[in-house]
């Protein structure tokens, strides 16, 4: 009996060390597999950190490029027909539908072949409105990520997948069932090109794709790990290659415009055009105002293109730029005439045609000469807007003919149409005042067209132009303007050092004796919908937004992104 006891507790004692056995190897099998599900979930984590930097490093260095168009333009995905293809594998497509899913494109990124924890290549998603699909693109400040990310609308421009192992995934609320396969050849074994519904899940794996994506779906269903790239991510960045593309490729072309003896001024005492107000800039005209030193740019166009559309003279009946016909006079500077005038009862406020004649009424015979003769006239609205002088239309001098056209305080600008060349007048009979004759000449059909007023090419770009981006993107509509009161067309001297009125600066280089500058004005860094009622939903700080001649360059953050681009200084 003893013995069949003592069996018996052996026998328990066997069981338990069973069941303790089985509970710690079950808990240490169960910590082993959070402990890899933790470790592949940091090594992805790891890989999509540097898929992420690698991507947006592809983005802002393209950004600076002269050639890119679209700067902050992210590249497609990988096109599905260079799988398998060892040469052109990892490559992005040139253009793509959006949005658009597929795998990451490594090889354009600079990068080896980005793996997750199962060995699977990551795959990419971009948003509508941030890649090439063909159609016209536009990105600048106001540009939003076209992407809703758990719920969040128009909150990610693009985000980067670890797939994870293929599931068997089940019908849910959010999941249309699929059993993942990862087969790269068909049955006749040809290489197929991966199908995203094999890689990616529940909401992120919709057919056709849409922009709704999340970061988490039912146990068992689900195990795609995202990284998203955000606004406030990306544009912080582009807007600071902006503001370089702004000095490198703008303002050398805006800085010229009025600085030649032609306009009154020089490349050492240039002119500004007056600015445009400030208003939303979806609905301006740019045409700029007497007396406004501070505004938009006063960037309105005479011509209509779709590049000009909205800021130029959609109705021909009321034109920026027209003749003062009032002011109509003509000139001379030598020869036996006494006296010279202009008729032009044909003249229109778009054409000047006139008759010049020069008359003598002192002489004993009737031979007359005139020399040095010019036809001038007012042209409104000159220092408004950019304006280069062309000779083509001019008609009715001969010889050497030039154009000058010097700006007027009130931004108008006095054009004289002059010719050299001498012009002889008078019957070759008696004349006096004994006769009651005046020796008399003219010269026909003078004709000064409006059109010598040409938009100056910065206005409407081709797409060869160094500036074309600029206007492409709407970038105009982010930029803010101020000139020195000195430099303007009602300044006395244009010469904003012997004034003391330059423009200030601090924080930037140059800081002083600016003449004219820029400010990239950047997004709109309140929750609230951008406003332009007042500068608040443009400039950042009060000392930016006083509309006096001092501002400030702070560090940009997230409660400033004011960056100043200098036109001219000394």
């Amino acid at each position: 009996m003893k013995f069949r006891r003592q069996r018996g507790f052996a026998l328990i004692l066997l069981a338990s060390l069973i069941v303790a056995g089985s509970a710690w190897f079950f808990v240490n099998t169960l910590a082993a597999s959070a402990n890899r599900v933790a470790m592949d979930r940091a090594r992805n984590g790891a890989v999509l950190h540097e898929a992420k930097q690698a991507l947006l490093a592809y983005v802002i260095q393209q950004a600076a490029l002269s050639s890119e168009q679209n700067p902050g333009r992210f590249p497609c995905p990988e096109a599905a027909g260079y799988f398998g293809d060892m040469a052109q594998e990892g490559v992005a497509a040139g253009t793509c539908s959006l949005p658009k899913i597929g795998r990451l494109p490594w090889k354009t990124l600079g990068t080896d072949k980005l793996l997750d924890a199962d060995g699977e290549a990551l795959w990419y998603v971009v948003s509508p409105g941030w890649a090439n699909d063909g159609s016209t693109l536009t990105i600048n400040s106001d540009s939003v990520g076209q992407l809703a990310f758990d719920g969040q609308l128009n909150s990610t421009v693009a985000l980067i997948v670890a797939p994870g192992a293929p599931l068997n995934v089940l019908t849910s609320a959010t999941c249309n069932a699929r059993t993942q396969s990862r087969r790269t050849t068909n049955d006749s074994g040809t290489i197929v090109a991966p199908d995203y519904r094999d890689f990616l899940e529940c909401d992120n794996a919709s057919y056709p794709a849409d922009t709704s994506f999340a970061t988490s779906g039912p146990s068992g269903s689900f195990n795609d790990q995202i990284v998203t790239i955000t606004i406030p991510e990306v544009m912080p960045l582009l807007e600071g290659v902006v503001a370089s593309r702004i000095a490198r490729d703008v303002v050398p072309q805006f800085s010229s415009v009025y600085s030649s003896a032609s306009w009154g001024a020089s490349s050492t005492a240039p002119i500004y055009p007056f600015a445009a107000a400030f208003q939303d800039p979806t609905s301006s005209d740019f045409r700029g105002v007497a007396g406004t030193s501070q505004g938009l740019l006063p960037l309105h166009a005479t011509t209509c293109t779709t590049m000009t559309a909205g800021r130029c003279d959609s109705n021909p009946l009321t034109p920026f730029i027209t003749w003062d016909l009032s002011s109509i006079t003509a000139t001379k500077t030598g020869g036996t005439a006494t006296s010279i005038s202009a008729s032009c009862p044909s003249a229109t406020t778009t054409s000047v045609l006139c008759t010049i004649t020069f008359s003598r009424s002192s002489c004993f015979i009737c031979s007359i000469t005139v020399s040095g003769v010019a036809l001038q006239a007012k042209a409104f609205n000159i220092g408004m807007a950019l304006k280069t002088l062309s000779t083509t239309g001019l008609s009715g001098l001969s010889g050497t003919t030039t154009l000058t056209s010097p700006i007027q305080t009130d931004g108008s600008a006095l054009a004289k149409y002059s010719s050299s060349a001498t012009y002889s007048g008078g019957s070759g009979g008696l004349c006096g005042t004994f006769f009651g004759l005046s020796c008399s000449g003219t010269i026909a059909n003078v004709t000064m067209p409006i059109t010598i007023y040409q938009d100056h090419p910065f206005l409407n770009p081709s797409s060869s132009d160094a500036w074309y981006w600029f206007f492409a993107n709407k970038w105009h509509h982010h930029t803010f303007y101020a000139v020195a009161q000195s430099h303007l067309p009602s300044g006395t001297t244009h010469n904003c050092s012997t004034a003391g009125d330059c423009i200030l600066v601090t924080g930037a280089t140059p800081s002083t004796g600016i003449r004219a500058s820029t400010t990239l004005t950047g997004r709109n860094l309140t929750s609230a919908p951008r406003a332009y009622t007042g500068l608040a939903g443009f400039l950042d700080t009060t000392e930016n937004r006083n509309g006096d001649r001092t501002f400030e360059q702070l560090k940009v953050s997230r409660t400033f992104n004011d960056r100043f681009v200098p036109v001219s200084n000394y």
